[in-house]
């Protein structure tokens, strides 16, 4: 189908380049170990701190507090009392979703506010995320049968026209096999109970856990004749 589609020249380039398996290419494969490394390293190196300022108490103010040292300062004059002037700012930080304080001395009054203190959990959270998707993507791209092959433990077969019995026992994988994706064709009336996955120009046989029946299989069709539906009556035996 691809090579009618493309060309026999771009169908073996985009062969080559791994697009027709993509999420078990080398190539992606590190682009999300580095994602994962990346992100990890975030998380581990800025979680401690957003952790411990969510849990460190409201500002304290001292004795010799003074705002006017602060480098963002205003100044401002007011014809109203201390107390009135203060119940307004607290009123109008309240209005804006702050968690005001009064600090009262004998110099007067300073109001601290701090808002947006569990904001910080949606950073960790959304790297948390991200580790977790790429951490799948990892588990499902068939890593301990890449180590198998380049260790020999594991050797594709190429020939497609053998029986399953007389494929090479190198080129089956285990049966506890933590992750896999494979075809299979089953007429109606048989079953089978493994699958293959395409590796290169050859194949692995993964054997599965039940048995897969095909009962029947039928394609419904709209009143303009064309195709909408493939629908097939499968069964599952347990081993």
């Amino acid at each position: 189908r691809y090579v009618l589609k493309f060309g026999s020249f771009w169908f073996a380039v985009f062969r080559d380049v791994g697009l027709y398996n993509v999420y078990r290419t080398n190539w992606y494969l590190a682009i999300v170990g580095f994602l994962v490394l990346s992100t990890s390293t975030c998380l581990i190196r800025n979680t401690p701190r957003m952790l411990r300022e969510m849990r460190e108490p409201d500002l304290v103010v001292g004795s010799g507090y003074d705002p006017r040292g602060m480098v963002n300062n205003t100044e401002l004059f007011s014809p109203l009392t201390v107390q009135s002037a203060s119940n307004m700012v607290v009123a109008v930080m309240r209005g804006r979703g702050y968690r005001p304080k009064l600090h009262e001395s004998k110099d007067g009054v300073v109001v601290t506010a701090r808002k947006g203190r569990y904001n910080r959990l949606g950073y960790i959270l959304t790297h948390a995320a991200i580790i977790v998707f790429c951490a799948a993507a990892l588990y499902n791209a068939d890593i301990p049968v890449k180590l198998d092959m380049l260790t020999g433990a594991v050797r594709p077969e190429n020939n497609f026209h053998i029986p399953l019995s007389e494929v090479n026992k190198k080129a089956w994988l285990s049966d506890n096999n933590p992750a896999y994706r494979g075809t299979v064709t089953v007429p109606e009336g048989q079953s089978t109970q493994v699958v293959y996955e395409l590796v290169g120009n050859g194949y692995l046989v993964q054997p599965l856990p039940f048995r897969i029946m095909l009962k029947r299989f039928h394609v419904a069709y709209y009143s303009t004749g064309m195709p909408k539906d493939f629908i097939s009556n499968i069964v599952l035996y347990n081993k």
